[in-house]
């Protein structure tokens, strides 16, 4: 009896940690990805500004994985309104801690991104679909930041890139500062600047542009403690939580 109970505990344990360490899913949630593209390529172009919102709807599976597809809407330089929705030949998928793209068309899948990676890994990006063109990058820096500018401040996993010609941050259940869901393949257009500006789920803001405009990004170890917890989707919980996962002070806590 005392082995099982032994055995039962360390499985316990075991699967507490588990769940403590899984990543936020990219595609989870109502989320919608504001980016902002400047035109470098003088004259025509020089300065001009664009923006366009992407969101991810409905489930394909594919070799186990499942994809939403990718729908966008642009705002032009001139323009006051963003225009209609419009779907994409691209779909987004998150697998444990790996994102990819997957194109139906050509039933062409890329990995984007691998939350796993550590401090001086290398990681290798696809320009494009067809995958002859790729960028390395190195994993300069792993850490756990927390976003001020957010509904519900918690320490999200970001992984810092940086390759010949690019840099990038990807962070848990935001994605890239850049592109948002595409990594290199939505910066392989030469001439234009793109930057992730807010990244929103349903009436909760995950990201804006301020919280990476600056060069601290840091968890603030000495922030007091609050003592109070929040469920997974930033609602504050009031009397004593229940069994299960939670976040207090920017982290995630298993409460048993």
């Amino acid at each position: 009896m005392k082995k099982i109970l032994t055995l039962a505990f360390f499985l316990l344990a075991a699967l507490s940690a588990t769940a403590q360490e899984n990543n936020e899913s990219l595609v989870s949630g109502c989320k919608i990805w504001t980016t902002r593209s400047i035109s470098t390529t003088p004259p025509a172009y020089g300065g001009s500004t664009d923006y366009c919102e992407t969101k991810l709807e409905g489930t394909i599976v594919v070799d186990g994985i499942s994809f939403a597809q990718v729908h966008e809407r642009t705002r032009f330089a001139e323009e006051e309104q963003f225009g209609q929705w419009e779907s994409r030949n691209k779909y987004v998928g998150q697998k444990g801690d790996k994102v990819y793209l997957y194109f139906k068309s050509s039933n062409t899948m890329i990995p984007v991104m691998d939350f796993s990676l550590k401090a001086g890994d290398t990681f290798r990006q696809y320009d494009d679909s067809s995958q002859r063109n790729q960028t390395e990058y190195v994993v300069t820096a792993v850490s756990d930041t927390i976003l001020h500018n957010t509904s519900a401040p918690i320490a999200r996993k970001c992984i810092h890139l940086r390759s010949t010609h690019y840099e990038d941050v990807w962070i848990e259940g935001v994605g890239s500062v850049t592109t948002g869901i595409y990594g290199t393949y939505g910066v392989s257009f030469h001439g234009s600047r793109t930057s992730l500006m807010k990244c929103v789920d349903g009436n909760a803001l995950l990201y804006l542009f301020e919280d990476f405009s600056t060069p601290v990004h840091a968890v603030e170890q000495s922030r007091p403690s609050t003592g109070i917890f929040y469920d997974l989707q930033g609602r504050r919980i009031s009397g004593q939580p229940k069994a299960g996962i939670y976040i207090r002070d920017g982290r995630k806590v298993v409460v048993r």
